[in-house]
């Protein structure tokens, strides 16, 4: 049996479990390879976004990009029932020795 043949709400139940970082990758992965699934990853995703990464450049454009998703539009906000911003600051070993 093809995972595809099941229910939808069967699948978005195994989907909505999966809350993990590497859970969500998994997720975003399925959401980009496998057209059928595409809704029901991205309603999994959208439930409780999660942005766990070293602070830099790249990571606070996303959120951002994200903020302005949600502002924008109200349908995908609504879904969303948790988001989750761990960031990581590092210091180089430069600025740490010269005490900046």
């Amino acid at each position: 049996m093809l995972l595809t043949n099941l229910p939808n709400e069967l699948l978005s139940n195994i989907a909505l479990q999966l809350d993990g970082l590497t859970e969500q990758l998994d997720l975003r992965q399925l959401a980009l390879v496998c057209r059928a699934l595409r809704p029901i990853a991205q309603e999994a995703l959208l439930r409780s976004p999660a942005f766990r990464y070293q602070y830099d450049d790249i990571i606070r454009s996303r959120i951002i990009l994200f903020a302005r998703t949600l502002a924008k539009r109200p349908d995908i906000a609504q879904k969303v029932k948790q988001l989750t911003i761990r960031l990581t600051l590092i210091q180089t070993c430069k600025d740490w020795l010269l005490g900046s």
